[in-house]
């Protein structure tokens, strides 16, 4: 079993969160002060529960699931002589941006799960204790977890598009075709909530390309203290 690593999931969360901003017009369990959300979902009680759990996960040995990587030094100028160097590296900044790509990816998909999860009770009326829900709900995190982890090796290049299983392309489409029936059976998303959702896919670039470079500036950093 692995986890995503603290940082990811920092973002993450900060992104699920801002759902409630963009989204409150339509949906109204989201109305919330925004500085509750800020202060007490994502500076207080959110970022405790991740780093109490990134400490049950260093206690128990848990490998994490880091989302960038460091160019090869065949395609690439990284040295590991001089920290300055490597961050104002070309190569540095087109690797933040290609893997921000795969980590905006990631982002979209998890958000969008989460946000189907309220969309459909509001559309279709179900209860947050139905069966159904509940059956959803545990469909998502059994499968989530192994596409996840699918998607790394991805990346990671251990598993070539063709090599992915098909329970990763079917959640991918399972969570597709749950946007496709909020939208066509509701009248949530009209034109008025466009800026919105704009302003979300933003917000999730931002979230994207902001952990990529952190990372990866964190490991430039730990790379050059090791070699010195």
């Amino acid at each position: 079993m692995k986890s995503k690593s603290g940082l990811l999931l920092d973002i993450e969360d900060t992104c699920m969160l801002s759902n409630e901003l963009f989204y409150c017009r339509v949906l109204p369990n989201f109305v919330e002060c925004w500085w509750d959300i800020v202060l007490f979902d994502v500076l207080i009680c959110n970022a405790s529960g991740i780093a109490l759990g990134m400490g049950v996960v260093t206690c128990l040995k848990i490998p994490t699931l880091h989302w960038w990587y460091r160019p090869h030094d065949s395609d690439s100028t990284l040295k590991y002589t001089n920290t300055t160097n490597t961050l104002s590296s070309l190569t540095f900044w087109r690797s933040c941006i290609k893997q921000g790509l795969w980590v905006f990816i990631l982002l979209f998909f998890c958000n969008t799960a989460e946000l189907n999860s309220f969309t459909l009770k509001r559309v279709f009326g179900v209860h947050k204790n139905h069966p159904l829900n509940v059956i959803r709900l545990l469909t998502h995190a059994f499968m989530s977890y192994r596409v996840i982890t699918n998607y790394r090796k991805f990346l990671a290049d251990s598993l070539s598009a063709k090599a992915l299983p098909a329970q990763f392309w079917g959640y991918l489409v399972a969570v597709v075709l749950e946007f496709a029936c909020a939208f066509k059976h509701g009248d949530l998303f009209t034109s008025a909530i466009v800026p919105n959702m704009v302003a979300w896919v933003g917000m999730l670039c931002t979230g994207s390309v902001v952990y990529t470079c952190l990372a990866s500036a964190l490991n430039s950093k730990v790379s050059v203290c090791k070699h010195d």
